[in-house]
């Protein structure tokens, strides 16, 4: 038992620095290989009327969610391409949008470990105040918060 004490005492924190890592490296890994074959769980929205193209899809969507992912969301670049667009494009830009993952206590999109995969209308319920959901309501009255 003594033999065991003085084991631990020397190599202890080694040991449990060793576990830690090792536990990191897997988790990353599980997260990594999940993603590779996450699909879209929410709904597909009907786009029938929109006016922009795919590609304009794709780059309304990857600036709303730069505007949100950073720390502090840029609600002046949200309420513009709002300003801009239709319900049906709105529904597009959804669609392109996706699942993307979205950590909770650090309120970033990042996609590592475990975060929660939330579609346009989930991030911007979870990142925008009361009053920039009013504010933003007026321009597009279509959204649902």
């Amino acid at each position: 038992m003594k033999k065991l004490v003085n084991f631990l005492k020397d190599w202890g924190l080694l040991l449990l620095a060793g576990l830690a890592l090792i536990l990191g490296i897997v988790l990353s890994l599980k997260g990594f290989f999940i993603g590779l074959f996450k699909e879209q769980q929410s709904a597909t929205l009907n786009t029938s009327g929109s006016t922009i193209t795919d590609n304009l899809a794709n780059q309304y969507a990857d600036t709303l969610h730069v505007a949100m992912a950073s720390i502090g969301t840029q609600f002046s670049v949200v309420k513009n391409v709002f300003s801009e667009i239709t319900e049906s494009d709105y529904y597009k830009i959804h669609n392109k949008f996706g699942d993307r993952g979205y950590v909770d206590f650090l309120g970033v999109g990042i996609d590592i470990l475990y975060p929660k995969l939330l579609n346009l209308k989930q991030w911007l319920d979870s990142e925008l105040t009361s009053s920039e959901k009013r504010e933003l309501k007026a321009i597009a009255p279509y959204l649902i918060f």
